[in-house]
Formats: C-alpha cells, sequence, structure tokens
C-alpha cells in the first residue's frame, strides 16, 4: 500500500467515524427530546387529574390549564344494582353517564385522562400511569370514576366546577339488589380491561368478573357484594369544565 492510498483510506475512515458519532449523537438527543416531552406531558395531565380530583371530592371550583390538550365527549359510564332475577332497581343506578377525556399528544404517544384514571397510548398498546379508583382487595370494595363534561369551550384556561354526584343514588339499596355492574362504553376501552383485569383478586374471579364486549365497551360485574365484602362504596362524580 502506498502512503498516498493509506492517507485516502485513514481520511475515509476518519470521516466514517464523524458520521456514525453525528448520528448517534442526533439519535440520543432526539431521545432525550422526546422523554422531556413526555415527562412534561405526564406532569400537566397529573396537574389537571389533581385538581379535577379535588373539585369532584370536595365541591369546589378549582382551574386547569389545558394548553396542547384535546377535549373530548368521548364514553359513557352506567352503573346499576341488580338482583338473583337481572332486574335493576330503579333509583340505584346511574345511566350512561359521559366520561369524557383529555388527550395529550406527546410525539408517538398519546397520553389520556378518562374516568380518574391517566393512561399511555403507544404503538397500539396501553399503558396505565395512574390508576382510576376502582380497588377491590376481596373485602372492601370501591369504586369512584369521574363524569367529565365540557368539550364546548377548547383549550386553555379552564374552571372545573362540581356538578352532583350519586352516593345517595348508589349507596342506598334494598339487600336483595347486592349484584352491581360497571359498564364503560369508551374508544380507550382497552386501557380499561388491561387496568380491570389486573385489579381482580386471584381468588375472586368468581364473583368478579371483566368483560370485553364488541368494539368499544368493558363491563364489570361483582355478584353478592354484602355477602362476600364487609364494605362496598360506589360512587361517580360529575364535573364540568367552563370557559
Amino acid at each position: 500500500m502506498t502512503p498516498t492510498v493509506g492517507f485516502v483510506l485513514l481520511v475515509g475512515l476518519v470521516a466514517v467515524g464523524a458520521t456514525v458519532t453525528v448520528i448517534a449523537g442526533w439519535y440520543v438527543i432526539d431521545s432525550l427530546e422526546a422523554e422531556t416531552e413526555a415527562e412534561l406531558t405526564y406532569a400537566a395531565a397529573e396537574s389537571t387529574s389533581h385538581e379535577i380530583t379535588t373539585t369532584a371530592r370536595t365541591g369546589q371550583s378549582t382551574s386547569a390549564t389545558l394548553e396542547g390538550a384535546t377535549v373530548t365527549e368521548t364514553g359513557t359510564v352506567t352503573v346499576k344494582w341488580t338482583d338473583a332475577s337481572g332486574d335493576i332497581h330503579p333509583d340505584s343506578h346511574v345511566d350512561e353517564e359521559p366520561l369524557g377525556a383529555i388527550e395529550y399528544g406527546a410525539g408517538d404517544r398519546t397520553v389520556v385522562y378518562q374516568g380518574g384514571g391517566i393512561w399511555e397510548q403507544r404503538d397500539g398498546t396501553y399503558r396505565t400511569h395512574s390508576a382510576p379508583a376502582i380497588t377491590d382487595d376481596g373485602s372492601t370494595l370501591e369504586v369512584r370514576l369521574v363524569s367529565l363534561d365540557g368539550s364546548d369551550y377548547g383549550t386553555g384556561e379552564r374552571t372545573i366546577r362540581a356538578v352532583e354526584d350519586t352516593d345517595d343514588r348508589l349507596d342506598d339499596r334494598p339487600d336483595a339488589y347486592d349484584n352491581l355492574s360497571v359498564i364503560i362504553e369508551s374508544e380507550h376501552r382497552d386501557a380499561w380491561y388491561q387496568y380491570l383485569e389486573a385489579t381482580v383478586p386471584a381468588s375472586e374471579h368468581e364473583a368478579f368478573t371483566v368483560e370485553r364486549e364488541g368494539d368499544d365497551t368493558v363491563t364489570v360485574t361483582v355478584t353478592n357484594v354484602s355477602e362476600t365484602r364487609s364494605a362496598a362504596s360506589v360512587t361517580v362524580d360529575a364535573v364540568r369544565l367552563l370557559e
């Protein structure tokens, strides 16, 4: 190999190495920027969730900034108590209250707030970031969801106002109506299904079932609630986003 050829090869190797380094650097920068954007988006969703929960639980109006978010009317929640024959108690049910949703775009993912929970949607799959208040440890059952209304006013600074809750409607029931059904209709059905499946205690699969129906519905059924659990609380808090 002549000195000239060796020098050319050396220059070529240096150029290739520099190119690889630059490309790798761009990749790292892009990855860091994507993660930073995701963290900021999660922080915004968590802040909004906190304000909504505060209003829902206390009845006090709060506010949230929804810059970069989309508020939609997607989804409904139905809650009903039935007896052994499947008949619904006429005064102890919630019929298709709007769930609503707040969605934040973050690069290749979407962060979704709905019903009190926060999920990440990415490549067609969901990951629970903050769970909604549906818990069952086999002795105590708690269901507390948020019905969100107010997609008419766009984004920006929004006032969050309590509308009503359903404590009286759902908890004041005759003992014979002891089977609980929670029906969630949502384009984010799979997010709810994955979370609810993981919520069921291993020993309670017969008394607590989670089923997917159609393309957008998941139904939770808990049977013989009073016989199998020492306490049960079911609430749907309604809030509205205003200008």
